[in-house]
């Protein structure tokens, strides 16, 4: 379950991020669907739902959400067609979060997907390709590989290396 609407995310994170200081860094994981749509800023918006309602969000609106949260930012977009975000395969190639206070990953360009879904009879399986990557850096056997300094947190850092090193 998540926020039915645009106007229900935005509340969500204005709750959450309530006490968030200048000085902070918050990180923000949004996994949804992303679809395209040509009237939209870009030519994709992300989908916000609670399984009953659904609002297409707009890279420019996710953008003016964020903006009012304090300090500096990182996103994680995990939706197909995130690429939009930062203007990565999209057709104007605009990057909505071109700001020194924003470090954005996206899981997929403009115009991709980012989960590979298959169907046997009526058996359904799939992946999430960013999903899956977090996944295995994550639960490497050595714990060493992902946190090399071992102070027992993962950096944005050392997942960053780690990702590069198995890919």
């Amino acid at each position: 379950d998540g926020p039915g609407t645009i106007d229900a995310l935005e509340e969500l994170i204005r709750e959450t991020f309530a006490g968030a200081r200048e000085e902070d860094t918050v990180l923000i994981y949004l996994s949804t669907h992303g679809v395209s749509n040509p009237k939209a800023p870009g030519g994709t918006e992300l989908l916000i739902s609670d399984g009953e309602q659904e609002e297409g969000l707009t890279p420019d609106r996710l953008r003016k959400m964020l903006d009012k949260v304090p300090g500096k930012k990182i996103l994680m977009a995990d939706a197909c067609r995130s690429g939009v975000l930062i203007g990565r395969g999209a057709k104007i190639g605009k990057d909505f979060f071109d700001d020194d206070r924003y470090r954005v990953l996206v899981s997929a360009g403009a115009e991709e997907d980012s989960w590979f879904w298959s169907a046997e009879e009526d058996e359904y399986t799939g992946t999430g390709y960013f999903t899956e990557a977090l996944d295995s850096a994550l639960r490497a056997s050595d714990p060493w590989q992902i946190d090399p300094d071992g102070d027992g947190t993962v950096s944005l850092k050392e997942l960053t290396a780690r990702l590069r090193e198995i890919h």
